[in-house]
């Protein structure tokens, strides 16, 4: 903002001067025009300073306040004045002021990043911002909102950096990507600018139920297909993992890690598992934002990979009978 002193004097040597009027008027790259309260790169506290009729040898003086337009940081004007009466028509001063608008601030956010997925305490960055006479305020802003009708501010003040505790937030829905986050910059002199991009907010884990293999399953193969169905509506799965365990004291093994995405399963080797009849196999995963989900577990599951063994034992061989006959079995 600067101040610019106009001021008007009616000839003494003339009659009345009627309806006078002050105007600031600017130049900027051969184009001419009166600082208004309309214009946008320089703006005027007011169009213009009525000093009604002077008579010969009166003066009129008014000091305009203006202002740098948004968009007008890095160039430079001249500026002088300008008094018209509607009975001697219109006359600029010879005085002509050079006036230069520094920069305006750049903000940029280093972190996040456009459609990043973020979740429980995050530290915002806003250190990529520049601006020729440095920045003064930082100020991030949090909305559901793209037009950012009711933000909630997260931070602001000269720090660079924000902590956002995404759980305690509520302007953004979890596992939604509605979610928007703005940073807006002001350097020493009160220029600004801001920036804001589109993220989602993900604390919710997964949902897995297991399917294969189910409580009391009598798995007889050396491989046995295992799976699970999961449901994530966030930053998507990052990984399942299925484990397996003798009985309620034993510790988890891995069976296998699936990364691949949908279906989620793998195939078991147990051709070198010891046979038993408590076995039990669980699975949990984890989405990308590291939220796990434990998808319970199924008991009482056999690995029996041996055949029964079968002695006839009587009747003895080369055994004849016309009658009725009896066979006895041995089974182990």
């Amino acid at each position: 903002t600067f101040i610019q002193n106009c001021s008007v004097v009616c000839d003494s040597s003339a009659e009345d001067c009627n309806g006078v009027v002050l105007y600031a008027r600017y130049n900027q790259s051969g184009f001419s025009g009166d600082i208004t309260t309309q214009t946008t790169e320089l703006v005027n506290l007011v169009d213009s300073f009525s000093c009604g009729d002077l008579s010969p040898g009166e003066s009129c003086n008014y000091s305009f306040t203006i202002r740098s337009g948004y968009e007008s940081g890095g160039s430079g004007y001249a500026v002088w004045c300008r008094g018209a009466s509607t009975n001697f028509g219109s006359y600029i001063s010879d005085i002509i002021v050079n006036v230069s608008i520094n920069d305006h601030p750049l903000a940029l956010l280093n972190y996040p990043s456009p459609y990043d997925w973020l979740h429980g305490v995050e530290n915002l960055n806003g250190s990529a911002s520049t601006d020729d006479v440095g920045i003064a305020v930082y100020t991030f802003e949090l909305d559901n909102d793209p037009a950012f009708s009711s933000p909630s501010t997260i931070c602001s003040g000269p720090d660079k950096n924000c902590t956002l505790n995404t759980t305690f937030q509520s302007q953004c829905s979890q596992e939604g990507a509605g979610c928007y986050l703005r940073l807006n910059v002001s350097d020493s002199e009160g220029l600004r600018n801001s920036t804001s991009i589109q993220i989602g907010i993900d604390n919710v884990a997964p949902i897995l139920t297991l399917d294969r293999p189910p409580s009391w399953a009598n798995i007889t193969t050396s491989v046995y297909d295992v799976n699970t169905s999961v449901s994530e509506s966030g930053s998507g799965i990052g990984s399942v993992v299925f484990s397996y365990r003798y009985n309620d004291s034993a510790s988890w093994q891995t069976i296998c890690t699936d990364t691949d995405g949908a279906p989620f399963g793998c195939s078991w080797d147990i051709s070198s598992i010891t046979e038993g009849i408590s076995y039990q196999v669980g699975v949990y995963g984890n989405d990308t934002e590291g939220n796990i989900g434990w998808g319970g577990s199924h008991t009482n599951i056999s690995i029996d990979r041996t055949s029964p063994n079968i002695r006839l034992e009587a009747p003895p061989d080369g055994n004849w009978s016309t009658g009725y006959i009896n066979f006895r079995y041995n089974v182990s």
